[in-house]
């Protein structure tokens, strides 16, 4: 290596090892998603139903976002990574909804595989209110008090923001502010990047009891309809 060459920085788990806690249980919510669709796709002799579509979707898409965030927050990729909360957080939001009521939830499933998007879908049959995110938002308040706050805080990573200029700022001394157009956001504490992991994993976690809520509806239904 050259003297010019700049020394590689450790990856993020090997620069702050304390993270490695958030990430053995993120990569455990993981697994046990892919338990669960398994056990939904054997549930009452493997019977396949429409509505397994949607939580087969939603895990697929949960499983990739946990393994892209991953793959790029242990390479101190903050901006990246935490579009990819912002993604998850649209899953759980959509999933939750749908698992609280289950008298909607083919009716929504019908117009969503009809092709609508869920944010033109009504929550109510008869009502006004489509699935917007903050009608959503609304829905899981109280399970999740801080949920509109952390809701806006990470579309401010998705929309270009002044977040995404106070990020290149490596150091400040005085008037004197400096600048680094990287991917790289090493410079960014330890708790920042705690914070992302935990609000994956708390994403993650209503997930898996919605995917557990479903597999359960199902085997009951379906024996009791021998």
């Amino acid at each position: 290596m050259s003297d010019n060459e700049p020394i590689p920085r450790k990856d993020l788990f090997e620069e702050y090892p304390s993270l490695l806690r958030e990430l053995t249980v993120l990569m455990d919510e993981r697994n046990k998603q892919t338990i669960t669709l398994g056990n939904i796709w054997k549930a009452a002799d493997g019977k396949y139903m429409q509505d397994d579509a949607l939580f087969h979707a939603i895990s697929d898409r949960s499983v990739s976002l946990i393994d892209g965030f991953i793959r790029l927050i242990e390479k101190w990729n903050f901006v990246a990574a935490a579009a990819l909360v912002r993604l998850q957080l649209d899953s759980m939001l959509r999933l939750y909804y749908i698992a609280q009521h289950p008298t909607e939830r083919h009716r929504i499933l019908q117009e969503w595989l009809g092709g609508a998007q869920f944010d033109k879908i009504k929550m109510m049959k008869d009502g006004k209110q489509q699935m917007k995110d903050w009608n959503l938002c609304e829905e899981i308040k109280p399970i999740f008090p801080r949920v509109h706050d952390i809701y806006s805080e990470l579309c401010d990573y998705v929309h270009l923001s002044t977040k995404h200029l106070t990020l290149t700022a490596t150091s400040i001394e005085g008037r004197t502010v400096g600048f680094a157009i990287s991917s790289t956001k090493d410079h960014l504490p330890e708790d920042q990047y705690r914070k992302l992991l935990q609000m994956f994993i708390e994403f993650s976690r209503l997930i898996n009891t919605a995917l557990d809520g479903w597999l359960s509806w199902k085997t009951i239904n379906l024996i009791e309809k021998r």
